[in-house]
């Protein structure tokens, strides 16, 4: 019997990946450096030291979804953090994948990132569109884009990426989770937040495109922008987090420009195209070739992440 394996599930992502393959009854292991036992088979094994599988773990698999990597934070400042970043975003994706097709995997499914594409867009993002990371994270990302491709045209490994923005859901990191920390406290944000668009997506609905990439015949070789339908600005997404934490969203009427300035001059220009930037994307290929739909209201997301 064919299983699949799962890299980085302990992560908010991985997790609910993994969690969703244990419960529909798929033979699946998880890998990580430690994760609950109790929800199914698990490796602990540290990527980031070690970066080739068991053979006996790895042979037979149908599957591989390749979800562990380094996350947003702060941009490398020295040699030793270019070098850790490179590493387990970029080689570690590549080796898995040339020792998986030595294995006889027939696929690999990979979890890029938008920000491999851009990280503000004032028109919708397609997978047709130029690559221009503005961080070390994105170009990482596709940096590791790249060379799964030529692994997969010298080994004939399927391989299928997917490029998701914003994940909301229980324990995401990152902006949600500042914005929740944020809502909780009551504190208000800028009103210029209310005049941007951005689009994000349910772990609920990346959960199922990821579970698509993995068996669809037309996902081989191909690349899918995720998002969820519509567009909504940072501070609707606010007001949403704090409807569902129960409070009431509150905002001052701060001018734009000196604050993203301030962020900017500070070293966080991530957090400011987060606040005012635009973020458009057009699904409309996960839609066609997998026929992938967000099914998953956002609002729900919402809920579950704060009763965490």
């Amino acid at each position: 019997m064919s299983y699949d394996l799962v890299t980085g599930a302990s992560g908010f992502i991985g997790k609910a990946l993994f969690r969703s393959l244990i419960e529909e009854g798929r033979a699946a292991t998880g890998i990580a450096r430690k994760g609950p036992e109790s929800l199914g088979q698990w490796h602990a094994q540290d990527l980031a030291e070690d970066q080739a599988l068991p053979p006996g773990l790895i042979k037979g698999a149908d599957t591989l979804y390749h979800l562990a990597a380094l996350v947003h934070g702060a941009a490398p400042r020295n040699a030793a953090q270019r070098a850790r970043l490179q590493r387990m975003n970029v080689d570690l994706p590549e080796r898995l994948a040339r020792q998986a097709a030595a294995a006889g995997v027939r696929r690999l499914v990979f979890l890029s990132s938008i920000g491999a594409q851009a990280r503000c867009s004032a028109t919708p993002l397609t997978e047709e569109g130029p690559c221009r990371p503005a961080d070390a994270y994105g170009a990482s990302k596709l940096a590791a884009e790249v060379a799964l491709r030529r692994v997969a045209a010298e080994t004939g490994l399927e391989v299928a990426i997917l490029r998701p923005p914003l994940v909301v859901g229980p324990g995401a990191p990152g902006n949600l989770a500042r914005l929740i920390a944020w809502a909780r406290r009551g504190r208000p944000l800028p009103a210029a937040t209310l005049g941007n668009r951005r689009q994000v997506v349910g772990l609920g609905n990346l959960v199922a495109a990821l579970r698509l990439a993995a068996v669809h015949p037309a996902a081989a070789g191909e690349t899918f922008i995720l998002s969820d339908a519509e567009p909504l600005s940072t501070g609707a997404l606010f007001r949403l987090v704090a409807e569902a934490a129960g409070r009431e969203a509150r905002f001052l009427p701060l001018p734009e420009a000196p604050l993203a300035w301030l962020l900017r001059r500070t070293g966080r220009a991530a957090l400011a195209e987060g606040l005012f930037g635009d973020l458009l994307l057009d699904a409309g290929k996960a839609r066609r070739v997998l026929g992938w739909r967000p099914e998953r209201p956002l609002a729900e997301e919402l809920r579950a992440a704060l009763a965490v």
